[in-house]
């Protein structure tokens, strides 16, 4: 119950946190595109400063795809995971539709992998090839872990999504819920219906954003771990 009674108050708060904005915005800064975020809340917010090429690129074409009055994005959060770890998400697309949870992967080369594999191989020129965690398993961790930050959703709202640039090519077929950044949008947006509560949705707002003002005691330890490929 804590979970939920301190959720809503975040959402509260942020609620009259918009009205605020609207409120105090000029008309000349309420048709550019930075009173759009602020409008709208966290379109393209990224809680901490850690991101890639690959990150930022798929992050543009979210914000120009999505209507940021129905969507909300979180980039590079920073939770709770088991054990006292901290795990990060790349990029949350929080709405009415259904909480879309992206692993962001920018491999280049020839790319080979399966749903259930606990590896995928990248080939690249001249022989190399590198080994990594499959993401799919990866972004489940993430998944779990929001669900323990999020109690008040439902488990089946969350979608897991994995999104590859067009640097790779999979020689073998793409599994589910794996795409490359282009076709990202259009899958999110198939997600149709009002799935999850407007209140719902401030709550989860209002608990991310409080996450995302508090910065883990081990961030440093955190970077670390994301650069070494264990984040």
């Amino acid at each position: 119950m804590g979970f939920i009674f301190w959720g809503l108050i975040a959402g509260c708060a942020y609620l009259a946190y918009l009205v605020f904005v609207d409120s105090n915005e000029s008309p000349k800064s309420k048709n550019s595109s930075t009173s759009k975020i602020k409008d709208h809340g966290h379109h393209g917010e990224r809680c901490f400063d850690v991101s890639t090429k690959g990150e930022d690129e798929l992050l543009g074409i979210l914000e120009k795809g999505l209507d940021p009055k129905e969507y909300y994005i979180f980039n590079n959060i920073i939770i709770p995971a088991q054990g006292g770890k901290t795990t990060e998400i790349d990029h949350l697309v929080i709405s009415n539709h259904g909480i879309f949870v992206i692993e962001n992967k920018d491999w280049a080369g020839y790319l080979f992998g399966s749903s259930h594999g606990k590896t995928w191989t990248q080939s690249l020129r001249g022989g190399k090839k590198n080994h990594y965690r499959n993401p799919l398993h990866q972004n489940y961790g993430h998944v779990k872990s929001l669900e323990k930050l999020l109690p008040f959703v439902d488990p089946k709202k969350f979608f897991s999504v994995a999104a590859f640039s067009r640097r790779g090519d999979f020689k073998t077929s793409m599994p589910p819920h794996v795409f490359y950044y282009d076709h990202i949008v259009p899958y999110i947006k198939n997600e149709k219906g009002r799935t999850i509560s407007t209140q719902r949705v401030l709550m989860t707002i209002g608990q991310v954003s409080k996450v995302c003002q508090v910065p883990p005691a081990n961030l440093r330890e955190h970077v670390e771990n994301i650069k070494n490929g264990q984040g």
